[in-house]
């Protein structure tokens, strides 16, 4: 009998025809200032535009690998058995490549091939639950593929088939020839002779793992049928498995089981308990002695980012602080980095200058007040380290109920990040040299007056649109206060502010794959 694999993942809506281009749009970016002076706190909110695309993929893109010449990104759909590979400055999808239930995307270290490990050898059916939480149950047998595709080529070389119940995460060595393969063991596996160098099986579940390529050692958090959470370390020189001591030995648990880690210092983080407060475990990479934890704080999906350079380590938190920076070589609180209430950070991401941290960002509700799995938006996140300022880009007016899949990818020259969105089957570039408010929206497009206004606002349309259209208008926050649909033939409509607070206002008008901006102001 084979065993069941239980995987909880949003499942959306198939999109089996989608266009193989996507013009940029223009969608709001919401900045807030903090601005401390002669110790008062003023925050400073203001609304731009930013432009990127979102293109239809596949069902439930996961992972972005983005080629070294900053050219492709390959894009993980999980549930549609398909590697993408999108050309990101044209937004086009070159192909599609056919590969079974893809699990994890590496770019080998020369950066000529992507190695793509499947959960099984058989793809997934041709239409699985759509239920926003439904837990889908996939048969595994003994058997894996390893899908090796050439950049170059744009198509599979090689699909080579392990015998191993599953492969859930590859870690990459130094070595061009060497790669680790992660499931219920891990696995050495010669890419080039596709042969099993060593192997090393566990009775325990692995959860999380990750590769210390200076220390020759991997890392993962196991747990024992019994409940027993521990760090475990695999000597990649030796072959020894090494073991810390459990967790807590007084029956608490860990709440989740992500791993990060810094080489320099020779630190590896886990996440630990969440209740009555949450901690992370610090360990020492090398005796495996358990450190001092760090209070209140957790980790998320890649919610964890080491910068010795700038002496910090960026942690998740609890509501409503979201993310803490850390003193790198004490580990005490430095500061806070705020979002709006119940919102959440997940993967963040460094850019180049090292100035500025990128994040999804899992929204709050529309009201701001729903707790109980709310509805959730879905922005980028950024936020300047200096400054101390964020902005939120909105990359879809979609809403969701429940915890999903989030990955970032950036290019290496900054100029793009790319984000998935898993419910909603589409992949999101950013495009970060984009400047500024685009004024020929508001002089080609809109003619409104009073702009401000205390009340009533006239909105005329001075281009043809080609289809019937939405109206929506949003506040600083990016939160929806009304939507409304139009005919294609009405060219003036009223937008009635009266009932809100003074401030500023982002009016969208959609049509097909047009988008306009358009900023209000009630006094």
């Amino acid at each position: 009998m084979k065993p069941i694999f239980f995987l909880s993942l949003l499942l959306a809506s198939t999109t089996n025809i989608f266009p193989q281009t996507a013009a940029y749009e223009k969608w709001p970016k919401y900045k807030t200032e903090i601005i401390s002076c002669n110790g008062k706190t003023e925050v400073k909110q203001s609304i731009a535009d930013s432009s990127l695309r979102n293109i239809q993929v596949h069902r439930n893109p996961e992972q972005v690998v983005i080629t070294k010449d900053d050219k492709y990104a390959f894009i993980r759909c999980f549930l549609s058995n398909t590697v993408e590979i999108i050309n990101i400055s044209s937004g086009e999808i070159v192909k599609s490549i056919s590969i079974p239930t893809p699990h994890h995307l590496i770019l080998t270290n020369d950066g000529t091939k992507i190695i793509v490990a499947s959960l099984t050898d058989k793809p997934f059916p041709a239409n699985p639950p759509t239920d926003d939480c439904s837990q889908l149950l996939i048969g595994l047998d003994s058997t894996s593929i390893l899908t090796t595709i050439d950049i170059s080529k744009r198509e599979v070389v090689k699909t080579d088939t392990i015998k191993t119940l599953c492969i859930n995460r590859l870690l990459q060595s130094n070595a061009d020839s060497t790669i680790y393969l992660q499931g219920k063991e891990v696995i050495e596996y010669n890419l080039r002779t596709s042969s099993i160098r060593r192997r090393w099986p566990f009775s325990q579940q692995i959860w999380s793992s990750i590769i210390d390529n200076k220390n020759k050692r991997i890392f993962l958090t196991t747990i024992s049928s019994s409940g027993e959470q521990r760090l475990k370390a695999i000597d990649l020189l030796t072959g020894d498995t090494l073991s810390a001591l459990p967790y807590y030995t007084n029956g608490e648990g860990a709440g989740a089981t992500y791993i990060g880690m810094d080489t320099l210092s020779n630190r590896i983080f886990v996440q630990g308990k969440t209740q009555p407060y949450s901690e992370i475990l610090i360990f020492d990479a090398i005796s495996l002695n358990q450190l001092p934890p760090v209070d209140s704080a957790n980790m998320l999906l890649d919610s964890f980012l080491a910068c010795p350079s700038l002496g910090s380590i960026f942690v998740g938190a609890g509501f409503p602080e979201n993310i803490v920076e850390l003193n790198y070589l004490t580990l005490e609180r430095k500061r806070t980095l705020p979002l709006p209430l119940y919102s959440r950070w997940y993967t963040l991401l460094l850019n180049n200058e090292k100035s500025r941290i990128f994040s999804f960002q899992y929204g709050a509700s529309e009201d701001m007040l729903s707790f109980i799995n709310p509805p959730q938006y879905l922005d980028i996140t950024e936020y300047d380290i200096t400054t101390g300022s964020f902005s939120q880009y909105k990359v879809t007016d979609q809403k969701y109920g429940c915890s999903y899949i989030r990955t970032l990818a950036a290019t290496k020259d900054g100029r793009y990040i790319i984000a998935t969105n898993s419910p909603a089957n589409t992949i999101s570039i950013l495009d970060l040299q984009y400047a500024g408010i685009d004024e020929i929206n508001n002089t080609q497009v809109f003619e409104i007056h009073p702009n401000p206004s205390s009340g009533v606002v006239s909105v005329s349309l001075r281009k043809i649109l080609n289809s019937d259209y939405s109206v929506e208008l949003y506040n600083i926050m990016g939160l929806l206060l009304f939507k409304t649909f139009k005919d294609q033939s009405q060219k003036t409509f009223n937008v009635d502010l009266s009932n809100y607070v003074s401030g500023q206002y982002l009016l969208i008008i959609k049509s097909n794959d047009q988008s306009y901006i358009c900023k209000l102001a009630k006094i």
